[in-house]
């Protein structure tokens, strides 16, 4: 399906999971894609996109970049958990912000979607209420969540004052295939295909890639300037995700149950041990306080509503994620991928 309302479009952060997906997306549709590249990248090629070589913090570049372009989606970020250096993660993720924000709007851009997390919103302590786009996080822990707080109201800020139609999009937990680097959400899944990981307390909700990038593009094409939006496919247990995993793969998911404090100086353990081996933690003492236990349920009516959000399967997921990261050896190439039954 060609579209009409944009011939032209910005992706900030195109060599990521999120960005890449977007860019074959809106391929798709017809859209001139511009794909902003840092100097000196070396990963996986993107296809079919003009890159455009700069970088969020450096504002001349940006708006060289979103030259005649309708929309720019904003995707970048340093996404990781535990970091050994938080300013950079909170300057490229606040300041990079303000600085896309600003150039679309010099550029002459139409529109930004950014793409913020439904951290931001927070993660509730029962399944008994969903959080929705009306909730704000008031105790987040880790950096990384805070800065995408952070973010997100700078960036209105930043709307409202230079007159920028913003609309933003706060994904839940995103999977799918094509995560080259191996983010810290696919390494939760990859850890249980490989039979590392376990599963806790708590619930999650999944969004394909793939879906999330459409719901972007439709976001785009007719979200309500200022407006959030949390797109999200299934609300389910932790328990329940690693039955799903175990179907992919027939290989038994670990549930572990163990008090707040034991799950705490476990991650002390971790973290300390990262530090003497330059490695990363598998669990932070931030991340506990933030999410162990909790629900990370939400209410997607909104986007359902007003973008016709559509998600598949979490199960059709897995086993696409599965059969990516086997091809790229994330996975030794012997993990067993079992058919749809």
């Amino acid at each position: 399906m060609k579209t009409t309302f944009m011939k032209r479009a910005l992706v900030t952060g195109a060599t990521g999971h999120i960005g890449r997906t977007l860019c074959r997306a809106l391929g798709a549709q017809g859209v001139e894609v511009v794909a902003l590249v840092r100097p000196g990248y070396q990963g996986a090629p993107l296809v079919d996109v003009t890159v455009a070589t700069g970088d969020v913090l450096d504002g001349e570049s940006l708006i060289a970049a979103a030259h005649q372009c309708d929309v720019v989606f904003h995707c970048a970020a340093v996404f990781e958990i535990h970091t050994r250096e938080p300013d950079v993660l909170h300057r490229t993720s606040v300041e990079g912000t303000r600085a896309t924000v600003l150039a679309a709007r010099r550029a002459g851009a139409k529109r930004v979607v950014l793409t913020s997390s439904v951290a931001a919103t927070g993660f509730g302590d029962g399944p008994e209420a969903l959080l929705d786009e009306s909730n704000w996080a008031n105790d987040l822990s880790v950096p990384y969540y805070r800065a995408k707080q952070e973010a997100e109201r700078v960036a209105m800020q930043i709307a409202a004052e230079e007159g920028v139609e913003l609309v933003t999009v706060l994904p839940t937990l995103v999977l799918g295939p094509d995560d080259h680097r191996v983010t810290p959400s696919s390494r939760f899944l990859v850890d249980m295909l490989r039979g590392a990981g376990v599963t806790i307390d708590g619930g999650l909700n999944v969004i394909d890639v793939r879906d999330l990038a459409s719901a972007m593009i439709e976001a785009a094409r007719k979200g309500r300037a200022g407006a959030r939006y949390i797109l999200g496919g299934e609300n389910m247990l932790v328990r329940d995700f690693g039955a799903l995993v175990t179907r992919v793969t027939g290989r038994p998911v670990k549930h572990v149950a163990l008090p707040r404090w034991a799950m705490t100086a476990a991650a002390a353990a971790m973290e300390l041990s990262a530090a003497m081996t330059g490695g990363t933690p598998a669990l932070t003492r931030d991340a506990v306080r933030d999410v162990y236990g909790k629900y990370a349920w939400y209410d997607v009516t909104r986007a359902r509503t007003e973008l016709g959000l559509t998600t598949r399967p979490t199960l059709d997921t897995l086993r696409d994620a599965a059969a990516f990261f086997r091809a790229t050896k994330a996975l030794p190439s012997s993990t067993a991928i079992l058919e749809a039954a």
